[in-house]
């Protein structure tokens, strides 16, 4: 089994209900090297939509 270097992250893209909750994780996941990717939706409510990809590429670039 080989390391986990890349999380992705897919939610209801609804800011105020998961906002500080994703910035959070996000900046969790970060500071232990890893890489994020997160879907277009949730990328567009953190407000960072050039983050995201689509949920079609989403899954194939993830280790979890």
């Amino acid at each position: 089994m080989s390391a986990i270097r890349t999380v992705g992250v897919m939610s209801k893209p609804r800011p105020e209900e998961t906002g500080g909750v994703l910035t959070g994780l996000l900046a969790w996941l970060r500071a232990r090297d890893l890489t994020v990717i997160v879907d277009r939706e949730t990328a567009e409510s953190l407000g960072q939509p050039g983050l995201g990809v689509s949920r079609e590429e989403f899954p194939a670039s993830l280790d979890l």
